[in-house]
Parts: C-alpha cells; structure tokens; sequence
C-alpha cells in the first residue's frame, strides 16, 4: 500500500509505503487448501542470519503457510475494502516483521474477523515488496541505561499509528464504524497509541508489550486488555502508568491484566509454532 498523501518519515526520497497480510474468513465448503512461502527469500534470510546468533536452525526458508484459497468459480471473500467481517490489525514487534504474525492471524480470521498484520518500514527488521525493493529495518533507537531517552520510540509509535489510520482508510472505514488491534511488544505499544490517535479502534490488546509516551498520562476512550509474562502493572513502571490511566478514565468499559502460566515474552508470536513444527 502506498499513501500517496506523504513522504516517508524515515527517507524523505520516496512515499511512505507499507506492506500487509489480509487474512478472511473463508467457509469450509469454498476452501481450496492451497500453500504459500512462509517468508519471501530477503526475508527468510535475514531473519535466519538473526536466530542462528541465538543458536536457532536456519529453517525458515523451508516452511510454508497452508492457506484457503477460494474457488475460480467463487469471488468469496470480498477483495479491497471494508466488508461484512470485523475488522482486526496486528502491529508486530520491532526488529521482528508481521510475518511472524500469520499463524495467530489465521486463527483469528479463522473466528469471523478479517485480520490485516502490518509491516512498518525502516522499524521492523525488514520489508520486502512484490517488486523486490528490500527496505532494513534498525532505525528506531530503543533506551539504554548510557541514554533513558525516549524520542525515537515515541516518534516511531507515532509513525505506526499512522500507518494504522492509512490502512482503515483504505479500507475505506468511517468514523461510524469500527476496529479491533492487537500487537506483541513494541506492537503492543503502538496498539495503545493507534487507539489514542484514531477512535476507529474501538479495542486493543497488548501482549506482553512495555508503553511510551502520551498514553502514559492520556486516557483512552477504548477498551484495553494485557496479556503478559514478565510485564505487568507491578513489575513493569510503564504499565502501573498506564493503568492508572486507564482506571481514571471516563470512557473505559472494560481493561485487563491477564497472565498465562508458563508463557514468555516469544510465546506470542510464531516463533514457538515454528519451533515445535521442526521439532525443536
């Protein structure tokens, strides 16, 4: 997707442009099981070349996602905009890549919502585009305990949220209607601000994600829920915060702290899937 309407934040020399997955429902008697790479090559390399520092098999390029593919005698599911199924967005961790993010989309398309994952250039490890362009990804600087600055991630949350209002209008969304969005880490973050910049998203998840800047301090008008390993409202300052925040606030009807036992900050992504489907 390309929004015609500005630079890109991060390379003045082209549009912003970004790159996501559409999950849809698809009803059983329509669905052609059909598979696709799992990550395209530039991808599939990059993050293989990542994982083997943590002593990960370089298998990536190896896997496929079974998908449902409809039949050429059907146009099920509607293509392009806004249709009849809730809307859900995913807004993946930095470094990682929206990849990372198909098979816990699927399942949720899986349950009647077209699920859209987000890639956000120059903040994930990398995106690639159909036309081969490869865009890396290291350059939002994250605090360190030499630097407690908090600007470049603040400035990124801002770009990803409006990454997020450019794909509700593309699809087309009006104020009228509405979206869910959930996202891991970083992702979780940037769920917490797309909801505070764009009241389309009605609803928000943030798993296992730590939060920066004005929603520290800003009540959303949204229900919010967490789910965590290591981050929650007493281990983790920005989440105590936040939640006061969100206790204070007029307009929540409803914000959850939720743990899972024997979870970790990489159960919630495919990383685990991807593990336990090699056998390791």
């Amino acid at each position: 997707l390309v929004d015609e309407s500005q630079l890109d934040p991060y390379n003045s020399s082209h549009l912003r442009r970004i790159m996501v997955s559409r999950f849809d429902p698809i009803p059983k008697d329509l669905c052609n099981l059909t598979r696709v790479p799992y990550f395209p090559p530039a991808t599939a390399a990059l993050e293989d070349e990542i994982l083997a520092s943590y002593e990960f098999p370089r298998i990536l390029s190896h896997f496929s996602l079974e998908i449902c593919a409809p039949g050429k005698n059907h146009s099920y599911p509607v293509t392009g905009g806004y249709n009849e199924f809730p809307i859900v967005l995913y807004s993946p961790g930095l470094n990682t890549t929206r990849l990372f993010g198909s098979s816990i989309a699927q399942q949720i398309a899986s349950y009647g919502f077209t699920t859209i994952t987000i890639d956000h250039p120059y903040d994930v490890d990398v995106v690639e585009f159909p036309n081969g362009d490869v865009i890396l990804g290291g350059r939002v600087i994250t605090p360190t305990a030499t630097n407690s600055s908090t600007a470049s991630v603040e400035h990124a949350l801002e770009i990803r949220a409006q990454d997020v209002s450019f794909v509700l209008d593309t699809l087309g969304m009006s104020d009228e209607q509405g979206a869910m969005m959930f996202g891991h880490s970083f992702g979780g973050a940037a769920t917490a601000t797309s909801m505070l910049r764009d009241k389309r998203i009605r609803a928000g998840v943030s798993l296992d994600g730590g939060m920066f800047g004005p929603v520290l301090n800003t009540s959303l008008g949204s229900a919010e829920a967490h789910q965590n390993d290591g981050h929650n409202t007493t281990s983790d300052g920005t989440w105590g915060q936040f939640w006061s925040a969100l206790e204070a606030s007029p307009y929540v009807d409803y914000a959850k702290v939720m743990s899972i036992n024997g979870s970790s900050h990489d159960s919630y992504w495919d990383l685990a899937v991807v593990a336990d489907t090699a056998g390791l």
